[in-house]
């Protein structure tokens, strides 16, 4: 399974508690959770979303969503 990170993780990931991430596991699984549990590669935290000043527009979250998918493929492809 091709990993793909959607813009509802971000917006997801704002909701979350303090500590959450993007993981994506290594049968291509995207999750949002508290960052002990996740159960494969961090590709974001919620920490960083915050620090980085994500514009909250529609297509600004799409692009982003569209960059941390390729990173997670290259990861997991290494």
């Amino acid at each position: 399974m091709t990993p793909e990170i959607l813009p509802m993780h971000l917006l997801a990931l704002l909701a979350a508690p303090a500590d959450a991430v993007i993981a994506v596991r290594g049968d291509g699984w995207v999750e949002v959770v508290p960052a002990g549990r996740a159960r494969g590669v961090v590709v974001y935290s919620r920490e960083r979303l915050l620090a980085d000043a994500v514009a909250l527009t529609p297509d600004e979250l799409a692009a982003l969503a569209d960059r941390l998918t390729e990173r997670a493929e290259v990861t997991l492809a290494a």
